[in-house]
């Protein structure tokens, strides 16, 4: 060590030390975004994997006899804790047993909304099949309640999210009309 130290000049040590430190550092994030993009990676595989077997358990879910208000209530609980996957079957369970149970519906497009939109940037085609029941659950609220603006709020997102721009300015025109 002490040939070290007299082979350099402490100003040329601290550089030494300091550009290890800095590929160190270089090297560290390099691999810690390669090993983020692989979870990413894996994490859509399993959300797709998982939206197809969500279908399932919805099915199941909307034929057993379970108190309708204990589902929305669930549901909610669990959207409010950004739980959305878990949430968004409980309430669209409820939106298939009472399609006239209009804030079951709307919750259940906002969740579905929400995982869209974590998905973005992960699997465009399955943040566009996320969107697209979004819609369908949005579509059912307007029919129990076509007055409700919140629900053309949401749709205007998805129709947007969807490249529906004409069904999108027209959500925009209800909000407006319903405020």
């Amino acid at each position: 060590m002490r040939e070290f130290d007299s082979q350099f000049a402490p100003w040329q040590r601290r550089v030494l030390l300091y550009g290890s430190a800095l590929i160190v550092a270089g090297s560290l994030l390099i691999w810690g975004t390669s090993q983020a993009a692989s979870v990413s990676a894996e994490s859509a595989q399993n959300e797709a994997v998982g939206f197809r077997a969500e279908t399932a358990l919805l099915e199941t879910l909307s034929r057993q006899n379970i108190d309708p208000i204990l589902l929305v209530k669930r549901g909610v609980e669990l959207v409010s804790k950004e739980e959305y996957r878990l949430g968004s079957i409980y309430l669209r369970a409820m939106s298939l047993k009472d399609p006239n149970y209009r804030d079951a519906a709307v919750y259940a497009g906002f969740a579905e909304l929400k995982r869209a939109d974590q998905l973005w940037n992960l699997d465009n085609t399955l943040a566009l099949d996320h969107t697209r029941e979004a819609v369908r659950y949005l579509e059912i609220a307007q029919k129990a309640d076509p007055i409700h603006g919140y629900t053309y709020e949401l749709l205007e997102v998805g129709y947007k999210n969807l490249g529906k721009t004409e069904l999108a300015a027209e959500a925009a025109r209800k909000v407006k009309a319903f405020e």
